[in-house]
C-alpha cells in the first residue's frame, strides 16, 4: 500500500488507520496519504480489527484499485524506452500467490523489465500475493493473457529468445547460457513444472543443477538465482 501511494502506478481510494499506532510508519503513510491528496481515517483500534481483521497486526489498511495490468505491446516496449536488453518472466500456472508475490518482488529487484501471466490457473492478485510482492506489483509492468504459449511465439518473433527452466539433469546447466541476449524465462509450477506443451515451444531448456538429495528448489527461489544470473552476466 504504501509502494501504490509512493508510485501513483494503481489509484488509493482511502487509507484507514487503527488509532492504536502512532509510530512513524503511520506518519510516512500519512505524509503520502497527503501529498497524493488521498482520503485518510483513524478508526478506534476495536473498529478497525473488527473491520479489517487480516490487517489487524499492522494497524494500516487501504481500498485500492484494481490491479492494472499492460498490453503486450506494452510490455515489449519497456526495454527498448530504458535502452536495455530484454528480460521478461513468463509464469507458467504458478498458483501460490505467496511464491508468485515472491517472484515478482525478485523480478522488480533484478531489473526484469515485465511479467507474462496467464488469465487462468496462476495466483490471483490478493493480499496474499500483494503482501509477499512486497510493493513490487506497483512498479513492475504486469501482463495477463489467456494463451502463454501464443505469447511465447510473439516474444519469439520480436527476436527474443525463451528458455525455459526444468529440473532434467541432461540439460544446460543455467552458467553456461547466454543470458545476454534479449530473452524471457519460463518457470513453471512447483508440483508440474513447466507444462509439456509450453515446454515444447521453448527455445532453450536450463536447469539448476542439485548436489544434494533434494531434487528442486522452491520455483520463487529458482527465479531469484536465474535473474541474477542475467543480472551478472550483463554487468561483465
Amino acid at each position: 500500500m504504501v509502494e501504490a501511494l509512493r508510485s501513483g502506478a494503481r489509484g488509493v481510494r482511502k487509507v484507514v488507520l487503527s488509532s492504536g499506532r502512532s509510530d512513524q510508519k503511520i506518519k510516512e503513510v500519512i505524509a503520502l496519504a497527503r501529498q497524493a491528496g488521498v482520503q485518510f481515517e483513524s478508526l478506534p483500534a476495536q473498529v478497525f480489527q473488527k473491520k479489517y481483521p487480516e490487517k489487524a497486526a499492522q494497524g494500516i489498511a487501504a481500498e485500492l484499485e484494481s490491479q492494472r495490468f499492460v498490453s503486450f505491446e506494452e510490455l515489449l516496449a519497456v526495454p527498448k524506452k530504458r535502452g536495455e536488453t530484454p528480460c521478461f518472466l513468463i509464469l507458467d500456472e504458478i498458483e501460490d500467490p505467496r511464491n508468485a508475490g515472491a517472484i515478482l518482488r525478485t523480478a522488480e529487484s533484478g531489473g526484469v523489465h515485465g511479467a507474462l501471466i496467464p488469465l487462468h490457473r496462476s495466483a490471483g492478485f490478493g493480499p496474499a500475493l500483494h503482501k509477499a510482492a512486497a510493493g513490487a506489483c506497483e512498479y513492475l509492468p504486469l501482463c495477463r493473457v489467456s494463451n502463454i504459449k501464443q505469447y511465447m511465439e510473439k516474444f519469439q518473433e520480436a527476436g527474443i529468445t525463451v528458455v525455459g527452466s526444468v529440473t532434467d539433469h541432461e540439460v544446460q546447466p543455467y552458467w553456461s547460457i547466454d543470458f545476454t541476449q534479449p530473452l524471457a524465462l519460463v518457470l513453471g509450477s512447483e508440483e508440474k513444472g513447466l507444462r509439456h506443451t509450453v515446454r515444447q515451444r521453448c527455445d532453450l531448456l536450463t536447469t539448476i543443477p542439485m548436489a544434494g538429495k533434494i531434487v528442486s528448489l522452491n520455483v520463487s527461489v529458482a527465479a531469484g538465482i536465474l535473474i541474477y544470473e542475467v543480472m551478472r552476466q550483463r554487468q561483465r
